[in-house]
């Protein structure tokens, strides 16, 4: 598994263009056969940094989507439930790749 930084310009109803950096890690998900299987035939033959880029561009859609439900200051306060949010819709997505 490999960390990396994104921003995300989105922008929110009441304040405009924000931008927000993340950090994630991801990596083939192991822990059985099908996981494995997945990953295989969704990555077979690719190239790391092409995996990294099609998981950076996912985890930056979904943060665009969240920043855009929610308020400048609901993202600065709660820090926390942003991250939450964002991890639990990119998850259903490397999930379904054989990633985690």
């Amino acid at each position: 598994h490999r960390p990396w930084r994104c921003t995300a310009p989105g922008s929110t109803p009441a304040r405009g263009p924000i931008s927000v950096v993340g950090t994630a890690q991801v990596k083939i998900n192991g822990s059985s056969e099908e996981m494995l299987s997945y990953a295989a035939e969704q990555f077979g033959g690719e190239p790391v940094d092409e995996i990294l880029q099609i998981c950076l561009e996912t985890m930056e859609g979904h943060q665009r989507a969240i920043m855009g439900n929610m308020s400048v200051e609901e993202i600065y306060r709660d820090r926390k439930t942003f991250s939450k949010k964002v991890f639990e819709v990119a998850s259903v997505d490397l999930h379904t790749w054989g990633l985690l």
